[in-house]
This record gives structure tokens, sequence and C-alpha cells, in this order.
């Protein structure tokens, strides 16, 4: 495993700054638990993604109800 590439790959990404700040704001609203449940299903999302190896991990966030379902 890459540890460099882990810990660098967000702001390879060139929109990287609108991704965070709706995770960061759905990270503030997480007391609900849907967004909760949102977020989580984007980390996977994500994590599917470097495992396949694409160029930018980060998806875009136009999946809430397939990553509201899953977990």
């Amino acid at each position: 495993m890459d540890f460099v590439k882990a810990l660098t790959f967000i702001p390879e990404d060139p929109r990287w700054k609108e991704k965070v700040a709706i995770g960061a704001a759905l990270a503030l609203l997480s007391f609900l638990i849907v967004p909760a449940i949102i977020t989580i299903g984007y980390c996977v999302r994500m994590v599917q993604n470097m495992r396949s190896g694409q160029q930018f991990p980060l998806p875009e966030w136009d999946d809430w109800s397939g990553d509201l379902v899953r977990l």
C-alpha cells in the first residue's frame, strides 16, 4: 500500500474543496443520523475508487440515495 498516496490524494482532485465542504456540512449534521449514513456510504464509494486505482478517488456528491443504502 502506498501510504503517501493515502495521505495526499485529497488535494490532487481539482474539485476537492467543494467535495470536502459538502462532507464537512454533512458531518456537522450527523447527529440527525441520515447525513451520517450518507457520509459513510460516500466513504465506501471513495474506498472502492481507491481500490480500483482511479486517478481522482474522491467521488462526486451526486448519488445521495445510493450512498444512503450502500452500507
